[in-house]
């Protein structure tokens, strides 16, 4: 009984939209028009940090969203 109110608990925060979505440094990049040497001295700087996500480094969305709203993290 816990494990199908988690279910669908989790279920409903998918489809709300309120996932969190990791795009690659690429996506990143042509998001904000830079160069991939651009985001890693942001890295570097605090800007916008980056997490290693499956072997590959990313970036959370909700970071994203947020530099590009009001202009830092």
């Amino acid at each position: 009984e816990m494990i199908e109110e988690t279910k669908r608990e989790l279920e409903e925060v998918v489809l709300s939209g309120k996932a969190e979505t990791y795009p690659t440094i690429n996506q990143v990049a042509d998001i904000f028009n830079v160069n991939k040497s651009t985001l890693w001295r942001w890295n570097r700087d605090g800007y916008l940090k980056h997490v290693e996500f499956g072997g590959g480094r990313r970036y959370k969305m909700s970071e994203v969203n947020a530099l590009m709203i009001g202009g830092r993290v």
